[in-house]
């Protein structure tokens, strides 16, 4: 090969690496303006920087946050649901930084820190969503249909769960219907009590009949709410405790409240019925 031809191609090849090396740095350089997280989505260590910044690539399937206090992060991964992408990244993201660190502290106990890392994944699944320890796991096609809806709320909920850590006891020593109970009133009493979901706007809509203190999810944290408000205002924290420590037992209710379970759900209900029958819902 005569000099010219090794000269060209020698500068073609060159050619090709400044172009490679721009499109690199115009990937860099392409940021979206976030609060107070940093968006990682290479395996690089998290950082967190004043007025924060988010490195994407189109690529990517998952994307990590750094909790607002530093402590923890979280992975969210789209990669079977990609419709979901830009609502993970804009309105779930903001709100899991914001609010993991909130639900520890509200459910904080001693002897108990809450998992450093969550991974969380959206994927055609049966139900709504669950959680196994630190991960979380999203029905893609349910969440598609509420965006504008129960989306954020809903994934709350199960950040409650990956905070509580009530473990696996055989046998189970505190009620499901509890652990349900206290996400829900976390979730609907803490994080969007402006949503109605479960407090006695949304209880008017409900046959009466059916409802119970011990329902589950939105009926207990309906029950949760009025015991704090009218009994104990530290009721969940304690039952959380308990649960954490494996010596629940009803006894608590009577030495927090005076009065059983039973009979707290009864007066609850009660009470209930008359502000429903008076409009006061």
């Amino acid at each position: 090969m005569r000099f010219e031809q090794w000269q060209a191609v020698a500068m073609l090849a060159l050619s090709l690496i400044m172009t490679t090396a721009a499109a690199a740095t115009a990937a860099a350089d392409a940021t979206v303006a976030f609060d107070h997280i940093v968006f990682n989505a290479e395996a690089q260590p998290l950082r967190r920087v004043t007025g924060v910044s988010v490195v994407e690539t189109k690529a990517a399937a998952a994307f990590v946050i750094a909790t607002a206090d530093g402590k923890a992060s979280i992975s969210i991964d789209t990669a079977a649901a990609p419709d979901l992408r830009e609502w993970a990244r804009t309105k779930l993201a903001p709100a899991l930084a914001l609010w993991y660190p909130r639900i520890d502290e509200l459910l904080d106990s001693d002897g108990v820190v809450a998992p450093i890392h969550v991974n969380m994944t959206f994927r055609p699944q049966p139900g709504v969503a669950e959680t196994l320890g630190a991960e979380v796991s999203g029905n893609s096609d349910w969440f598609s249909k509420q965006l504008d809806g129960e989306a954020v709320g809903a994934m709350i909920h199960e950040l409650v769960h990956v905070v509580q850590q009530y473990g696996d006891r055989e046998p189970e020593t505190f009620p499901g219907w509890l652990t349900e109970g206290i996400a829900d009133y976390v979730r609907f009493f803490v994080f969007e009590p402006n949503y109605h979901g479960a407090d006695d706007i949304w209880l008017a809509k409900q046959d009466l009949s059916k409802v119970r203190f011990d329902g589950a999810y939105r009926q207990t944290a309906n029950f949760l709410e009025w015991v704090t408000r009218k009994y104990d205002p530290r009721i969940v924290e304690k039952l959380n405790a308990a649960a954490r420590r494996g010596d629940y037992n009803e006894a608590i209710w009577k030495e927090q409240a005076g009065k059983s379970v039973g009979e707290l759900g009864e007066e609850w209900k009660t009470e209930k019925a008359r502000v429903v029958k008076s409009g006061g819902g």
